[in-house]
């Protein structure tokens, strides 16, 4: 199990302390972990890791910080884009392309699915956009980054859901629809 994502999950309990909710932290930590570790347990058997990158920002353009990346890389996918520091980094349009990601998901801080959609534009005018594998292969995603991938959000959710969409057809966490959708090229 990555070492990172296991030291946050103490993060979580004192999130749920600090917002008055009682629950046994022993039970609540271990579950977190189990859910981990069905993922993690479920693709060591898949050998191939597609090629992901995740695009937090449109304007200025953004990359991942080293945590998502990291839960792509636990989630069964390869991080197109290697970020240094935690923080979000700037993405030259160039960069994606020539990485060639077989999966895109765009996950904007702070935004919602519609916010994102209403924003497409911003992408899909690009030179090269519809050269990319992703696009090509129809693996563009679009998360909602609101409620599942910003300092609250439970680390394990965020998991969940980069698992499912990096491995559809054999993870299910019924997260689609609400955490993300399928953006059709």
């Amino acid at each position: 199990m990555n070492p990172k994502i296991v030291a946050s999950i103490p993060v979580v309990s004192q999130i749920i302390a600090a917002l008055g909710l009682h629950s046994d932290d022993a039970f609540f930590v271990e579950n977190l972990e189990e859910r981990i570790e069905l993922i993690i347990h479920k693709l060591k058997f898949f050998p191939d890791k597609p090629k992901v990158a995740c695009i937090c920002g449109l304007s200025p353009m953004m990359g991942s910080g080293k945590l998502v990346a990291e839960l792509v890389e636990t989630a069964g996918g390869k991080p197109a884009l290697s970020p240094i520091g935690l923080d979000l980094e700037a993405l030259h349009w160039e960069q994606i392309i020539a990485e060639d990601p077989e999966i895109i998901i765009v996950m904007p801080t702070g935004f919602t699915i519609a916010q994102t959609l209403q924003n497409m534009d911003k992408l899909l005018g690009l030179p090269g956009w519809k050269d990319i594998a992703a696009v090509k292969n129809n693996r563009v995603y679009i998360a909602d980054a609101s409620c599942y991938f910003n300092p609250d959000s439970l680390i394990v959710d965020s998991l969940e859901i980069l698992a499912e969409i990096i491995n559809p057809k054999y993870l299910n966490y019924g997260y689609q629809g609400t955490a993300w959708i399928k953006f059709e090229c």
